[in-house]
């Protein structure tokens, strides 16, 4: 909608691995000069609470890969999508066919929107790990492993 105050941030620190500095961002947006100056007030009062001195590592390491070796880190980016989607491919072929649409998912992570009791029994009797959303991480699925989920899943599952 045009003209509504928003709000949202932003994180590379996944994306690039670079979990223990902050490269990110904070966006706010809104019309009311009042509410405006409030929320700028109450914002650099939790970032004095958090951080006394900016971190600046974080940035120099991602200008460094995008002023120097962009092209390096998109062919490394492009090698690890593919590894993912291959990883998550070999998954989806030994479950049911119920579970095709991990087929739509995009990124490392699908949700299987199994029971907690299912999560749990995968855990307790078979050592397999989930979120107790039933959240899969494919990237973590090594290759040794598809022989034994191939022979325990089909038991929770079904």
């Amino acid at each position: 909608q045009s003209g509504c105050d928003l709000g949202f941030g932003v994180s590379y620190s996944k994306n690039a691995s670079l979990y223990s500095e902050r490269v990110g961002g904070t966006f706010i947006r809104v019309k009311n000069p009042q509410e405006k100056a409030e929320i700028e007030s109450q914002t650099y009062r939790l970032i004095r609470q958090s951080l006394s001195c900016l971190p600046q590592y974080g940035v120099r390491i991602m200008n460094n890969i995008f002023d120097q070796k962009r092209g390096q880190w998109i062919a490394e980016l492009e090698g690890v999508r593919k590894d993912i989607t291959e990883r998550k491919n070999n998954f989806i072929k030994i479950l049911p066919p119920s579970f095709e649409y991990l087929n739509h998912c995009r990124g490392m992570f699908g949700m299987m929107y199994l029971s907690q009791s299912k999560v749990q029994m995968l855990k307790e009797k078979y050592s397999i790990y989930l979120t107790l959303d039933s959240r899969v991480n494919f990237a973590g699925i090594r290759d040794q492993d598809y022989e034994y989920l191939a022979e325990v899943l089909p038991k929770v599952l079904n």
